[in-house]
Parts: structure tokens; sequence; C-alpha cells
């Protein structure tokens, strides 16, 4: 069954949560969960969903540079099986500089550039040139015919 982009957009937005969830249902402290135990911990979670949506929300609220390190961590690991330090191993190995234009991006984080194909990491990238890297790639054949007929 073909996904349409709302929902693969929603999948990937949803991903650690729903693992981090599906992982709480199976298992708590290593210990495999029975089929009953399953079932008290879903109805002790709906019957407090306000009070723990609240606390959750509460505790975001106060830990925002938390939430941001372990989300960015989260999306390290989940999208190309790195590792804050290796990150930084490969940010400290490009001067912190982008790759291409050689800029600082004081406002973000650089990007993990890889082949699509592969999956192996070129290296880091600003915002710009890994957008325009992305075009390039996914237009390329159409700007070599151009170049060829000009």
């Amino acid at each position: 069954m073909s996904q349409t982009k709302k929902q693969r957009e929603w999948y990937l937005k949803n991903k650690v949560r729903l693992i981090v969830k599906i992982k709480t249902l199976r298992e708590i402290n290593g210990r495999i969960l029975s089929e009953k135990e399953k079932e008290s911990a879903r109805k002790r979670h709906y019957k407090n969903r306000e009070r723990n949506i609240m606390l959750h929300k509460e505790w975001k609220s106060q830990n925002k540079q938390r939430m941001k390190d372990l989300a960015f961590k989260s999306n390290l690991k989940i999208h190309f099986n790195l590792t804050v330090e290796q990150y930084y191993t490969l940010l400290k190995n490009q001067n912190g500089v982008c790759y291409i234009c050689e800029k600082e991006d004081p406002k973000h984080n650089l990007s993990v550039d890889h082949d699509h194909k592969t999956g192996e990491i070129r290296g880091l990238l600003c915002m710009s040139c890994n957008l325009k890297l992305g075009w390039f790639e996914k237009h390329n054949t159409n700007i070599f015919k151009y170049l060829k007929i000009c």
C-alpha cells in the first residue's frame, strides 16, 4: 500500500515518538510485558491522559534546550546513524565551516550531507549549500542536457 506525501511526512515527524511508545508498551526495565500488563498500562495511560499531556507540556517548557539537544541527537541517530560526538568530529575536521562555501552558519547547525543511494556521509553543509546541492542532484540530467544544447 503506497503512502501519500502527508502520511509519509507525519510518520517521519512522529517516528521517534512512535518508536518510544511501542518500546514502552513492549517492555519496562528490560522485562517483556504480558498482554494483561500491556492492557493495564494502556488503560492507565488513557485514564490520566489530560494530566500526562499537561505535565509533558510543562516539562517541555521548562527544558527547551534539553528538548533541542534530544531532537538533534535522535535525528542524527535515526537519519544518519551518527552520534553527537561523531558529528562534532566531522565539524572539527572541517574547521567548523561548510564543506562547499567554507562559511560559518552561526544560526543553524551544519546539515549532514549524504548520498541518498548509498547512505555514505560526504560532509557537513550550510543550509544554503545543502538545499542547492539537493536541487542540483534532483535536476542534474536536465541541466546537462540544456548545457549540451547551448
